[in-house]
């Protein structure tokens, strides 16, 4: 099947000459001189890719690409212009742009961005894709990877907890294991013959959450045409862990609290029928105990769930668990594709202590499994794990003047894309500088400045 490119542009002869390249390479066109338009004809074409120019009258490129982004996070965005200064292509990786391409080179350097950056966006979406083949309520304490005394810590708090049928509240971001360490302690109490219910809080429909958790009697509103048992109830004897628990809609949390103090509870539909409740209640949030007190949780209810509290540092607090989980990684992915176990360089594990890992467990764990599929570690010394331009104040950059923090953010993007070329090209510099649209010589000199010849 072909693919489909929205080339919005002013000028005719380059849209002219870019659009029938693209033709010609097996992309079905469209093109568009007019940016008042863009986001409506972005809408009805649903490209796989974007050519947009950055000077247009009437909107600028970055007023669409705003709008673009606000549609599709995923779709590939090439900016042009022929004023590639070193502002304008930070503003536009900070909007959202996949690659920034001078005008005034060949239209072939478009194409070629443009065919880089889809089989880039396809091999992430492969990555976000990918899930735990394992049954997540059968994790225990032996699969909690790590030789660090924080995560040493949390498997003794666990044991702890496991102990009594307590309620237990587990914080920490995002990625960093909390479904894990839920399952651990499930396992490793007294219901660990029960079922585990893991309720992903926001991904249930707030007018649908009530009757989720507590079930409903036939007939108790449209659509109810049988009565269905609840999670309480087909968790009885188990634990229902309440993933990102602020996300409870506020009129099922009183009900809720009720059942945590008290046991009992009624399906929706029915004032009658007292079911006892049999589980014991885990939760988790991915924000801090101040942010969680200031949104519409009730009180009493965050107070119920925190007898145990269980805080999982982050995977960069924790750096001596990243060659561990690593190597663990690496063999779980490589069986589960049936490829070789990839041997890491020293200098690749030297960028894994170094990153700072905004994903946590999560990130290593994709960023592994891309390993195996290439079949190297040259996703690792590309640095293409690396997350967007935007976050590169989260990497420690020092406040300063404005030309010193666009310097630094420019020559970061710079280094970055350079890595990526020479990874693509598995080392071969002349490929790498044609694709950059540089000189030979220019890229030596740019590998020196980033110390990067010893990797390629």
């Amino acid at each position: 099947m072909s693919r489909k490119i929205l080339i919005v542009d002013d000028r005719p002869e380059w849209v002219h000459t870019s659009g029938e390249l693209f033709r010609e390479n097996g992309y079905e066109v469209e093109t568009l001189r007019y940016p008042l338009k863009a986001l409506e004809t972005f809408i009805r074409v649903k490209p796989d890719a974007v050519l947009l120019d950055f000077r247009m009258p009437g909107k600028d490129g970055f007023e669409v690409l705003k709008e673009i982004r606000k549609r599709d996070k995923r779709v590939c965005v090439v900016m042009l212009s022929a004023y590639g200064d070193a502002e304008t292509v930070v503003k536009a990786m900070k909007l959202g742009a996949d690659y920034f391409v001078d005008k005034s080179s060949d239209p072939k350097k478009a194409l070629i961005v443009v065919e880089k950056e889809l089989k880039h966006k396809a091999m992430e979406m492969e990555l976000a894709t990918l899930r735990f083949e394992t049954d997540p309520s059968k994790y225990t304490l032996d699969d909690m990877i790590g030789e660090s005394d924080e995560i040493k810590r949390v498997k003794r708090l666990i044991q702890e907890a496991a102990e009594d049928d307590d309620t237990v509240l587990f914080t920490g971001e995002t990625g960093v294991g909390k479904d894990l360490a839920a399952s651990a302690l499930h396992n490793a109490s007294a219901r660990r013959n029960g079922p585990f219910r893991n309720v992903r809080c926001p991904s249930i429909p707030s007018n649908l959450f009530e009757s989720s958790i507590f079930g409903h009697e036939k007939g108790a509103f449209t659509g109810a045409d049988a009565l269905k048992k609840g999670i309480l109830e087909n968790a009885a004897g188990g634990t229902v862990f309440l993933n990102e628990f602020v996300k409870i809609p506020t009129y099922v949390q009183a009900t809720l609290l009720g059942v945590l103090d008290g046991g009992d509870f009624n399906r929706v539909g029915s004032a009658s029928t007292v079911i006892r409740s049999d589980v014991r209640f885990m939760a988790a949030t991915n924000k801090s105990i101040k942010v969680v007190l200031g949104t519409e949780l009730i009180e009493d209810l965050f107070h119920r769930l925190n007898h145990h509290r269980i805080h999982i540092p982050r995977l960069r607090e924790r750096t001596k668990d990243i060659m561990p989980l690593a190597e663990h990684f690496i063999r779980v992915e490589a069986q589960k594709r049936s490829r070789p176990v990839v041997e890491i360089s020293d200098k690749s594990w030297d960028i894994l202590m170094e990153y700072h890992w905004p994903g946590n467990v999560r990130q290593l764990r994709q960023l592994m499994a891309s390993v195996i599929q290439a079949g190297s570690d040259d996703p690792i010394r590309g640095y293409a794990f690396m997350e967007d331009p935007d976050d590169l104040y989260s990497r420690g950059i020092k406040p300063g003047k404005l030309k010193d923090v666009l310097k630094q953010e420019q020559e970061d993007i710079e280094k970055r894309r350079i890595a990526q070329a020479l990874s693509r090209f598995d080392g071969n510099r002349k490929k790498a500088a044609a694709y950059l649209g540089m000189s030979y010589r220019a890229l030596m000199y740019k590998m020196k400045e980033y110390d990067l010849r010893e990797i390629y």
